[in-house]
């Protein structure tokens, strides 16, 4: 009994043993299971953190990259208010060196003739407010402006003067023979008003229809003037495009951009409304170049344009229409942005949309072309042959032909808009008429040498009207 009971008690035990020990073995299994998770799971979490913590530091650079970028804006324009603060203040100082004494309430200064012994001005609509002080333009009270004499006398009409010491000296502008130097214009009526709004395009005629762009559109359409109706024709390639009309009357568009790249095709549209390449491409690509054509149309002089953001070109190249040739002169003093040109005479003029502006001899300018294939000469095209015109009275005029005259008409600065129609006499831009509303940026077509056809333009409110001028009246 004892030893059988030992020996049951004793297989008990073991058995019991082996329960225990197997049971522990679950444990450590299940153990180990549980730390590979939480190993897995923490590697994952890890892994999540750095790529939010790489996120993080990418959006702290690109932050970093603007602020820099708005800390130098913001210095920049720091630097250009301190310069127009400086130009103010000179401008003051030369003032003051004009007359020590202050100005009447009348606003002239104390030698100037009182109001009431003052001739008429022209009359105005929609005028602007006095403009401040500015550095580029001086005003000076009106006065009468002696014509040249002729074989009968004849009267002198007023005038608003603007003075100005360009640098060298522009040559001086020779009136036609046997007229007086001072155009009389006058409005004639108001033409249909164009389909769409435009200001700062391009425009081109060769008499009897006229073509126009507006800035930064594709849109072509043709206005004729003895029925006074507008047609839209097929858009152009190219925004921005320079317009010429060189033969059938068929519109030419000079370069322009396709996107933000510009381009240096012509394109001319046939009259079975297909755009054709038929003229070789310019050397620079260019957008809103100054394109005019001389009054054979066997030369188109391309001027100026951007060939970047806010860059703008000094070059000048001209097109032989017969040879298909294109021809390299000398580049223009400084640039122009937006430039705007006009043909009077032998005389090439260009301004840009500040007050800046050159002129230069047409018959110097053509004896200048040297083929663009050929390698440079000894004798490379300088820049002698431009010269400075007088400061323009306003920004963003538009640049025009009237009665054998270089006009400019309308501009302004900021927001505000004027009416005026300059033209120089004496080396000095002189008032010789007003629109009856005030724009800047319009677009100018001559339906005849002594008309001129206004479209368009930027004032306080969007002009959507056309104004026809003429110039054959003389005083």
């Amino acid at each position: 009994m004892f030893v059988s009971t030992n020996g049951c008690t004793v297989s008990i035990y073991r058995y019991s043993e082996e329960v225990t020990q197997s049971g522990d073995v679950s444990e450590l299994g299940l153990e180990n299971v549980s730390r590979r998770s939480l190993e897995k799971s923490t590697t994952l979490q890890v892994e999540k953190l750095s790529e939010k913590e790489e996120m993080l530091l990418q959006q702290l650079a690109r932050k970093q990259e603007e602020l820099d970028k708005a800390q130098k804006q913001l210095k920049e324009k720091d630097e250009k208010l301190r310069l127009k603060e400086s130009q103010v203040a000179d401008l003051q100082k030369l003032l003051k060196q004009r007359d020590p004494e202050t100005k009447t309430k009348t606003g002239l200064l104390a030698t100037d003739t009182p109001p009431s012994k003052q001739p008429a001005p022209f009359p105005r609509k929609n005028q602007v407010p006095a403009l401040p002080p500015h550095p580029l333009p001086l005003h000076t009270p009106y006065e009468t402006v002696n014509l040249q004499p002729t074989a009968k006398p004849r009267k002198s009409i007023p005038g608003h003067t603007m003075t100005c010491t360009p640098a060298p000296s522009p040559p001086e502008l020779s009136p036609p023979a046997q007229q007086p130097a001072q155009l009389k214009v006058q409005c004639l009526h108001k033409g249909k008003r164009p389909p769409c709004s435009m200001h700062r395009g391009s425009v081109a005629t060769d008499g009897t229809p006229a073509y126009f762009t507006s800035h930064d559109s594709t849109s072509l359409y043709k206005y004729q003037f003895d029925t006074e109706q507008w047609t839209e024709l097929v858009s152009c390639h190219y925004r921005n495009s320079g317009l010429v009309v060189l033969k059938d009357h068929e519109p030419t568009a000079v370069g322009g951009r396709d996107g933000s790249l510009p381009t240096n095709k012509l394109l001319t549209l046939r009259q079975n409304e297909l755009w054709h390449e038929t003229y070789p491409q310019m050397r620079t690509a260019r957008s809103s170049p100054a394109v005019v054509s001389t009054s054979d149309c066997n030369h188109v002089v391309v001027i100026g344009g951007c060939i970047n953001i806010d860059n703008w070109t000094t070059t000048v190249e001209i097109l032989q229409v017969k040879s298909k040739t294109w021809y390299k002169v000398a580049n223009m003093t400084g640039p122009l942005p937006f430039p705007s040109a006009a043909i009077c005479g032998d005389r090439l003029h260009v301004i840009g949309s500040d007050t800046s502006g050159y002129s230069c001899s047409l018959q110097e300018i053509l004896q200048q072309c040297q083929p663009i294939s050929q390698p440079p000469l000894h004798s490379v095209p300088h820049t002698s042959i431009w010269r400075y015109l007088p400061t323009l009275p306003q920004k963003d005029s538009t640049a025009a032909t009237l009665g054998g005259e270089l006009v400019v008409i309308g501009g302004g600065f900021g927001e505000s808009s004027v009416n005026f129609i300059h033209q120089i006499v004496d080396q000095k831009w002189v008032e010789i008429g007003c629109l009856a509303t005030g724009r800047r940026r319009c677009l100018v077509a001559n339906e005849s040498p002594e008309k001129i056809f206004i479209v368009g333009g930027i004032s306080e409110d969007s002009v959507e009207e056309c104004t026809v001028i003429d110039a054959t009246a003389f005083m």
